[in-house]
């Protein structure tokens, strides 16, 4: 399947400012791009082309404008639960470097009443695998490849390799024990709760936003590459690993924030020292 233009998922129906709207919910949006199958055989397989800047989106809910009413929620942007390996290609014809996203529709707001929730970004089955690939033609070039939000991938224990992509990836969170393999531009990724993450970043000057939740393994790769920790640390669980921290000027960066670490606040009575602290979030990224 080929895209060339946006794909939006229709929008929910929305409430009147009426009396008869009370307790009502306003309309689910609708999938941007469902691709199930009517046999869920293990072994489904499908490949989607974006063309440049093509998105896709989930439809919006269904706006609620009525203190006791509800919106409705958003539409799953790409919804391929029963896919076990879902290909999505980069298709770059022009000079332009384009910003790609799968996204989720919006929540039902727009009113004095209880929002809805926003839609799922990417559905797929468990165990999937997604591959994400890049082409060439027209003016287009490596130096000017297109990025790619993937936004919240649903499905447990899912491989995502995009190791041959030249632009930049975004990956907000995933869920259980995953893998991931990135390319060679400034990514981004979000350390899922509650499964370990197994993630090689590439090379590039990536972002790892670690949330705790299982002991994660990161590779950073070439480039200097961020470790941000700014979520609950509690004990040795929410650890994480990274296997080739580079130390000293332009070496890698971990940067702590602690008004969330270990669920403090900011100023704790007690400032733990740098080294000890480090050691405790991530292991062996100094030497003894």
């Amino acid at each position: 399947m080929t895209l060339s233009a946006d794909l939006v998922g229709q929008a929910g129906q929305g409430l009147l400012a009426t009396s008869d709207d009370a307790g009502d919910t306003g309309g689910d949006g609708g999938v941007g791009l469902d691709l199930n199958v009517s046999v869920d055989n293990g072994n489904n397989r499908a490949t989607i082309t974006l063309v440049d800047d093509t998105d896709i989106t989930g439809g919006a809910g269904g706006a609620q404008d009525h203190a006791s009413a509800t919106g409705g929620d958003g539409g799953i942007g790409l919804d391929a639960n029963q896919v076990d390996y879902l290909n999505i290609i980069l298709s770059a014809t022009d000079a332009t470097a384009d910003a790609v996203a799968i996204a989720g529709g919006a929540a039902g707001t727009d009113g004095s009443g209880t929002d809805g929730s926003a839609g799922g970004d990417i559905s797929v089955a468990a165990n999937a695998t997604i591959t994400l690939t890049e082409t060439f033609s027209g003016t287009a070039t490596a130096a000017k490849m297109s990025s790619i939000n993937l936004n919240n991938i649903v499905g447990t224990n899912v491989t995502v390799d995009a190791s041959g992509l030249t632009g930049a990836v975004t990956i907000d969170s995933l869920q259980g024990n995953t893998t991931v393999t990135l390319g060679s531009g400034a990514d981004t990724f979000g350390g899922a709760e509650g499964g370990i993450d197994t993630v090689d970043l590439g090379a590039g000057n990536d972002t790892v936003n670690h949330t705790g939740g299982a002991v994660d393994v990161y590779t950073g790769g070439t480039g200097i590459d961020t470790y941000k920790v700014a979520a609950n640390h509690d004990d040795s669980t929410d650890a994480f690993k990274i296997t080739d921290f580079a130390r000293g000027s332009g070496g890698d960066v971990i940067s702590v924030d602690v008004s969330t670490v270990d669920g403090s606040v900011a100023a704790p009575r007690r400032q733990p020292r740098p080294r000890r602290l480090y050691r405790r979030l991530c292991w062996d990224c100094y030497s003894k």
